[in-house]
């Protein structure tokens, strides 16, 4: 990183670095940031290329909780009834307030496990180089865990476009965390000051992949399809894909020979001496994910967007 301070307005707060412009040269598969997009490819064709977005939704930690939590108020029913039912006649007013606020508790296990299990198994973005459009798929949730939530579609102008990396970091009680994220910007043409922005890649423990990441995207949008090297994302839900993914140094199949092959020193020994340690902490969260995975939808396009690919 060498600037100080990004040149989009507003900035984000989670500015980490700016990305070369969308017309910028390019280093080639010589370069450092060669373009790839790993194996987040959907689609790609003439006409659009369409990138996932899985791999960046969050799942199987409220599953996890939210369901411990509910079978914890289960086994505790017949307790929290009678404590309510004896203070009632002395403070009617405390038993009151508790009633409310287990009803509240459960409220809000609902929307934990709700957002985990009715999110859409993907919600990906396209690019679309006849056009010049980016379109994605948002998924837009409220408050109320019992009120609709919707899929949405939101649209970029290619030709107004930047992109950034955002940096998230911060101690979680045991461990130092640092994860890293893709933007993609819509700037006014006139003014330069960012009207919308879209996650398209988050989670990264590298910035590496998002340069890379992004050189892919700038290389289909100039040069199409012809020069790129794509490994299609497997479709379906695979349990060991959950299990493996922070773990391509486990996995010995086909998908995790080509993970391995573009892994650095870094991510080498980062695998090997932090995360394989943690492999049983993991486990559970990895089998929740598996369930949420094979609850939530499938993404589906709305007719305007297939309408764009004729």
């Amino acid at each position: 990183m060498t600037a100080k301070r990004s040149k989009l307005e507003p900035q984000s707060p989670y500015w980490y670095e700016d990305l070369p412009g969308r017309t910028a040269l390019l280093e080639g598969n010589s370069g450092k940031a060669f373009p790839d997009a790993g194996q987040d490819v959907l689609q790609i064709n003439e006409k659009y290329i369409e990138l996932s977005r899985a791999t960046s939704i969050q799942r199987g930690g409220g599953v996890l909780i939210g369901c411990g939590m509910l079978a914890g108020m289960l086994l505790m029913a017949d307790v929290l009834v009678s404590i309510i039912i004896t203070v009632f006649p002395k403070i009617p007013a405390l038993s009151i307030l508790l009633a409310c606020g287990l009803i509240a508790f459960l409220v809000l296990i609902i929307y934990v496990i709700k957002r985990e299990i009715r999110t859409p198994r993907d919600l990906p973005v396209r690019f679309h180089r006849d056009s010049g459009k980016i379109i994605s798929l948002e998924y837009v949730t409220k408050l109320n865990p019992f009120a609709h939530w919707k899929v949405v579609q939101r649209e970029l102008n290619w030709s107004h476009a930047a992109a950034e990396i955002a940096k998230i970091a911060g101690y979680n009680g045991k461990t130092y965390s640092v994860r890293y994220s893709l933007i993609i910007a819509e700037c006014d043409p006139d003014s330069g000051k960012v009207k919308q922005r879209i996650v398209l890649k988050a989670d990264e423990a590298f910035p590496l992949h998002l340069h890379r990441m992004w050189a892919f995207i700038r290389s289909y949008m100039i040069n199409g399809p012809s020069d790129l090297k794509v490994v299609l994302r497997p479709a379906g839900v695979s349990l060991k894909r959950c299990l493996l993914y922070y773990y391509p140094v486990l996995d010995f199949t086909a998908e995790g020979h080509e993970r391995r092959r573009k892994l650095n020193i870094v991510e080498w020994v980062f695998g090997i001496v932090v995360l394989i340690p943690l492999f049983w902490l993991f486990l559970p969260l990895s089998i929740c994910e598996y369930v949420a995975l094979k609850l939530a939808p499938e993404p589906q396009w709305s007719n305007s967007a297939l309408d764009r690919e004729q």
